[in-house]
């Protein structure tokens, strides 16, 4: 699987990223169909439905990826998969342990005094989703150490021990369509505000040309990083996120197809089926008959 790392949050600490980095693109790289290879098959079938007429059917599903992947991400990594957080279930989640030493800004006056400072130098677009980021980097989590943005306000921190209070990470992984996407970037961004978790993570495809629209139907409209970003999905976004797309590495007509558990090619049954003057080779995939077209092509 091509694997694109698109951003990380601001200052976290390294060790955190690197563990988070680490675990993501092992359990992504986890999804395979041959060899050791993300490779998909784009062959184009068909259903006949109600009225008959043959429709493009879905031949991979989705739940392929997420289920592999949450299971390597459960059991070669340790995160908890399915994690119910104030009623909220999200696909993932670790508690990481944080360095003890910590730089803070204390929660008073001096935060709001460091602000205004803050916001002469760095000039923000939106003063409220500043203020919110601001306020978990500097005040909730704390810097493990001063980063050059923060190097220029270094009278307003304090070093702070933190002990044993863990890095809590949620992580989504998104398959579905472009408000499926948007349901759960506002579901980490719910969890970041009330304080149920540090971080997040959202994977989905990287665009419709080289990953969505090409393992399933176009007419599914699997969202991806492209769409979201034609909608401005970062907008009154507080979480601080890492971001990943995938892509498969290749495609192939000769690959398998897969279902929710495990890889699939259709019997070929030797029958045709003629609509509209387009002729379809009939196949079978368990007791449901598919379409291929044979001519016209």
């Amino acid at each position: 699987m091509k694997i694109h790392h698109r951003c990380s949050p601001d200052a976290v600490e390294t060790s955190i990223h690197e563990r988070v980095v680490q675990d993501v693109t092992r359990a992504l790289s986890s999804i395979v169909t041959r060899d050791d290879r993300f490779v998909v098959n784009d062959s184009q079938w068909f259903i006949r439905r109600g009225s008959g007429r043959p429709t493009p059917c879905v031949m991979n599903a989705a739940k392929f990826l997420s289920q592999t992947f949450q299971r390597t991400i459960e059991d070669e990594c340790h995160w908890e998969k399915h994690k119910e957080l104030a009623g909220q279930e999200i696909d993932a989640y670790v508690e990481l342990p944080g360095a003890g030493r910590k730089h803070r800004i204390p929660a008073n006056v001096l935060f709001l005094d460091f602000f205004r400072l803050w916001c002469d130098r760095a000039a923000p677009e939106d003063v409220r989703k500043e203020f919110l980021a601001c306020w978990h980097r500097f005040v909730q989590v704390g810097l493990s150490k001063l980063t050059e943005t923060a190097k220029p306000f270094r009278q307003f921190f304090e070093i702070t021990w933190a002990g044993d209070i863990p890095i809590r990470v949620g992580l989504e992984f998104e398959t579905g369509n472009i408000a499926s996407s948007f349901r759960a970037l506002d579901k980490l961004e719910t969890l970041f505000v009330t304080g149920l978790i540090d971080y997040g993570v959202f994977i989905t495809s990287i665009d419709k040309e080289h990953a969505a629209a090409k393992i399933w139907p176009p007419s599914n409209r699997n969202g991806s990083f492209a769409e979201l970003e034609n909608r401005y999905y970062r907008q009154n976004r507080t979480v601080p996120l890492w971001e990943f797309g995938f892509e498969p590495d290749a495609f192939d007509h000769s690959a398998p197809y897969f279902n929710n558990t495990s890889l699939y090619k259709p019997v070929l049954t030797g029958r045709t089926v003629k609509h509209q003057d387009v002729t379809y080779d009939v196949f079978l995939r368990g007791n449901e008959k598919l379409l291929r077209r044979v001519s016209p092509q």
